[in-house]
């Protein structure tokens, strides 16, 4: 356009001042090159702050997601804990409810004790347990026995009450939770007259769990924060009336055992080994090991005594063992472990020893000396863990 403005020059002169003018307008508005470069430069920078304002706006848009996710899952784990803390308030609900129904049991006792199984007809699981004495006799016998179900809690005087009602509630469908069943399904089967068809054994649930204190203390301690006094233990629990704190420490030991096995079952469930717990129960309910040969194990001085000497035991504590079932006293009654590990080691004092003066326990001391002058070492019954433990507690650990 330039070059054409130019060449108007040559023509006239009012035709040559117009295009002049514009030759000179169009030089005033060509931009310089520092200017281009600076336009393209201010071009790049708007670019670039573009760039940069979307990349803002998705992190924002981000952010505000993010936001938005962490709402809703903040108000789901809301949900979750009112829940749990409902949750929680009715287990201590249920548990101020059993601790109101123990009480309720020290004053009616085993009263009506067919109402109360006729209550309880169809309940899914109830807990068992026993109180018994045995310092002074062979076999244990049975002081009281207790029944929990739903939240109310009986005391049963087998001394003074008869117990077959419960058949009706052993020999159903529903599930028996004990602690230590071993320690009482014989006493409930002479009892009642049958065995609990169904078995869960929290001890046995607290030991696949490799729980370091399995005690019934400990673990309802452990699991549902309560503390069980435990200074009844020890009590004659033959001796009659037995006091309102006796009563109340008998109902305590059944009153959580539900709780206890639910939050058991959860958590070896969990880690996968309920379906173990259970067969482990059931189990107890057919082992019938013969402790006999394991008894000298149990008698402080002889289990690290030389090999000659813990034979010699082993066959003085059998024939102990028999002689007291035969009499139905403590075996400590019959012969304290002290004189039995002291004729163990020098079984030439058995005639001039305090124990001579009874006739019959003399023999079969005698006998079971020369029992084990006949055997042999391999004879001796082994002490290690596997066979202390017998085969449940082999499974156990293998189940461990």
């Amino acid at each position: 356009m330039i070059r054409a403005a130019a060449a108007g020059l040559a023509v006239r002169p009012a035709v040559r001042c117009a295009a002049l003018a514009v030759v000179l307008q169009l030089i005033a508005a060509a931009p310089t090159p520092q200017q281009v470069q600076e336009a393209e430069h201010a071009r790049a920078v708007l670019l670039e702050q573009k760039k940069a304002a979307e990349a803002r706006a998705a992190a924002l848009a981000a952010q505000q997601q993010l936001l938005t996710t962490q709402r809703i899952e903040a108000a789901a784990r809301l949900r979750a804990l009112e829940d749990q803390t409902a949750e929680a308030a009715d287990r201590v609900a249920g548990l101020a409810r059993r601790r109101q129904a123990a009480e309720a049991a020290l004053h009616t006792a085993s009263a009506d004790l067919e109402a109360f199984v006729d209550r309880h007809r169809d309940v899914s699981t109830y807990a068992l347990d026993t109180e018994f004495e045995h310092r002074t006799t062979y076999r244990p016998r049975l002081a009281l026995l207790q029944v929990c179900c739903d939240d109310e809690v009986a005391l049963v005087d087998p001394l003074r009450v008869d117990s077959s009602p419960l058949r009706v509630l052993l020999d159903s469908s529903a599930t028996a939770v004990l602690h230590a069943a071993v320690n009482d399904l014989d006493l409930i089967s002479a009892a009642v007259g049958v065995a609990p068809r169904h078995l869960l054994d929290t001890e046995i649930g607290g030991q696949l769990l490799g729980r370091p204190r399995t005690s019934l203390a400990a673990m309802v301690r452990d699991y549902l924060g309560i503390r069980l006094d435990k200074a009844e233990q020890t009590r004659d629990w033959m001796r009659r009336p037995l006091p309102e704190r006796a009563l109340r420490y008998a109902a305590d030991d059944v009153a959580y055992l539900v709780e206890l096995a639910e939050r058991l079952d959860e958590d070896l469930t969990s880690c996968g080994r309920g379906e173990a717990w259970r067969e482990e129960s059931t189990a107890v309910l057919h082992d019938t090991a013969d402790d006999t040969p394991s008894l000298w194990w149990r008698v402080k001085g002889l289990l690290r005594a030389p090999e000659e000497v813990r034979l010699r035991g082993q066959y003085l504590c059998g024939a102990r063992d028999d002689v007291a079932r035969e009499r139905d006293l403590g075996r400590g009654r019959v012969l304290n472990d002290d004189d039995l590990v002291e004729i163990a080691f020098r079984p030439e004092i058995l005639g001039s020893h305090d124990v001579a003066r009874d006739d019959d326990l003399t023999e079969a001391l005698e006998v079971a000396l020369r029992r084990a002058r006949q055997a042999s070492l391999a004879d001796l019954w082994p002490a290690d863990a596997d066979v202390t433990d017998g085969d449940r507690g082999r499974r156990l650990r293998r189940l461990r």
